[in-house]
């Protein structure tokens, strides 16, 4: 019996001043909240934005992600942060991966070049809180990667099949090596 193992040349240990990976899942961002029996996510819709360097973020890893989950809350969600960090980056993702956290059809809608574009040509959009609703930019011609593990769809933008589907015949769909859904 023969077997084959890639390896890759790097690991996301090394990469601590790596400005291409946005890595929230991370210990340092969970509390534990023992008098309510939860765990508390210290991670916040503007520490995302702010670690996106347009251009240059290439992977965006998001753990537990939503207002309330099975056993965590996330004070910090705002359901447009997923949208508005793909569009921040300004179509260099290579990576999305979402674990345990709400996913949304303008989540996806921002991987696609032009997703979230109103037919006109106009971009960015902005959300009811005034920020760049993740309407604009490029997309996300050269995604690799994509997973959405262990998810619950948005009840007011909720993820569909055609949406999906029309993200993987976009321009970002096009070059996708691996592909992962398992919504809840």
């Amino acid at each position: 019996m023969h077997r084959g193992v890639w390896q890759t040349p790097t690991n996301l240990e090394d990469h601590h001043g790596d400005k291409t990976v946005v890595d929230a899942c991370h210990a340092g961002l969970f509390s534990m909240n023992y008098a309510e029996r939860r765990t508390d996510i210290l991670t916040r819709t503007e520490s995302i934005l702010e670690a996106i360097k347009p251009g240059a973020t290439q992977c965006l890893f998001i753990n537990c992600f939503s207002q309330n989950g099975p056993g965590f809350q996330c004070a910090g969600f705002e359901g447009t942060a997923v949208s508005r960090a793909i569009a921040a980056t300004r179509g260099s993702l290579r990576c999305l991966s979402l674990t345990e956290s709400q996913v949304c059809k303008s989540d996806v809608e921002a991987l696609m070049a032009g997703g979230g574009d109103d037919g006109e040509g106009k971009e960015g959009k902005e959300g009811k809180d005034g920020k760049d609703g993740g309407g604009g930019g490029e997309g996300c011609t050269d995604l690799r990667g994509f997973m959405i593990s262990q998810c619950n769809n948005s009840s007011t933008d909720p993820l569909t099949d055609e949406a999906m589907a029309a993200m993987l015949r976009s321009p970002a769909g096009r070059k996708l090596r691996w592909l992962w859904v398992d919504i809840r």
